[in-house]
């Protein structure tokens, strides 16, 4: 009986986060339109892509000038971002085995002024380039993120400060104080979104939750807010089971926090396996963000609602898990995700939906 009315109260508040997200009619939702969800292949970090497009600010001459030995500028320079990516990727890997290498990228995130350029930057920490680095090149990150002139500048120092201690304050006993410092005091919002995309990209700290709240209410509507939103779903929903953003989202007067606390409940109940983008235009943000969230959602109920895998439950357990699919169909505008969510319910009571391989395909993700 107990287990029974645990089932039931998960089912009760998925379809509450559920019908939040959906509500039909509402002036503040989008028409719905077919979603698309970048899947992160087994394997590979779940780190989010470095923007869309360059910055638009040009180098200064001065900047053109100056010497370029490592070539940042000639990456900041391509017109792709994954081949950016790619390249200030291989650059960092190449240079993390050299100590001396590492301390010119340091003096560079310094000096540099062009955002481009330091974007190149913070992609490289991004991809461990000052993992194991000596206590040098921990106190120059330290100091950028504490006194740097630039928001970009004092961002792209946060992911080298997290491979240093790799978020745990038993590594290293300043780099977490200072990153949650970051989050409460720095005076811009793109320092706190740079934190909480790492935070929720993997674990935060149990001391930096509070200082998520906090940047949650004081910061304004935008991507870094989700950003933020999403690192505090991760940090609380191994306690609570969402319990807090639920709240929090029957709280929120504010379309744009509902969608924020949603997109932070999604990613946490899906263990990290697909994410909205950062660095999506507006209009495309407000174009797919909703039915996205949801798939996300019905993607996350068997590990955010602490279920067991379908297929190794006996038959009459399945029937809760199918019945809360089918209301999540029922509250579904989107025809094709309703279609597949009846599916999953379909596929539950038979014993075809065995783990995230069956699920993913059904709900489109692969």
């Amino acid at each position: 009986m107990t287990r029974l009315l645990a089932l039931g109260l998960a089912c009760s508040l998925a379809l509450n986060v559920w019908l939040l997200a959906s509500r039909r009619g509402s002036p503040d939702l989008p028409p719905p339109v077919p979603p698309a969800v970048r899947e992160v292949p087994s394997g590979e970090s779940d780190v989010p892509p470095v923007p869309e497009e360059a910055p638009s600010r040009d180098p200064s001459p001065e900047a053109v000038r100056r010497p370029d030995p490592l070539g940042l500028r000639e990456i900041a320079s391509i017109p792709s971002s994954e081949e950016r990516r790619k390249r200030a990727w291989r650059l960092a890997e190449d240079l993390a085995r050299d100590p001396a290498a590492v301390a010119a990228v340091l003096a560079a995130l310094r000096s540099e002024t062009d955002a481009a350029v330091l974007a190149v930057i913070g992609t490289m920490f991004r991809a461990a380039l000052a993992r194991g680095a000596g206590p040098e090149i921990r106190d120059g990150l330290l100091d950028v993120l504490r006194h740097g002139d630039l928001p970009e500048r004092r961002a792209a120092a946060v992911w080298g400060l997290w491979w240093i201690c790799e978020g745990r304050s038993d590594r290293d006993p300043e780099c977490v104080p200072a990153l949650v410092d970051a989050v409460r005091a720095d005076p811009s919002p793109a320092v706190a979104g740079a934190i909480g995309e790492m935070m929720a990209t993997f674990l935060p700290p149990p001391e930096a939750v509070e200082a998520l709240r906090e940047a949650l209410v004081r910061l304004p509507a935008g991507p870094d807010r989700r950003a933020v939103a999403e690192a505090l779903g991760r940090g609380t929903f191994l306690l609570d089971g969402g319990a807090e953003l639920v709240r929090r989202m029957e709280e929120a007067g504010e379309s744009a926090l509902k969608d924020d606390l949603a997109a932070g409940l999604a990613r946490a109940a899906s263990s990290m396996s697909a994410i909205v983008r950062r660095d999506e235009a507006p209009a495309d943000r407000e174009a797919r963000e909703h039915p996205e969230i949801r798939r996300k959602l019905a993607r996350g109920v068997p590990s955010g609602f602490g279920f067991s895998w379908f297929g190794s439950w006996r038959a009459p357990a399945r029937a809760p898990a199918a019945e809360l699919y089918r209301d999540l169909a029922a509250a579904e505008p989107d025809a094709d995700l309703r279609d597949r969510l009846l599916r999953v319910a379909a596929e539950i009571e038979a014993g075809g939906v065995r783990g995230t391989d069956e699920l993913c395909e059904i709900l489109g993700f692969r």
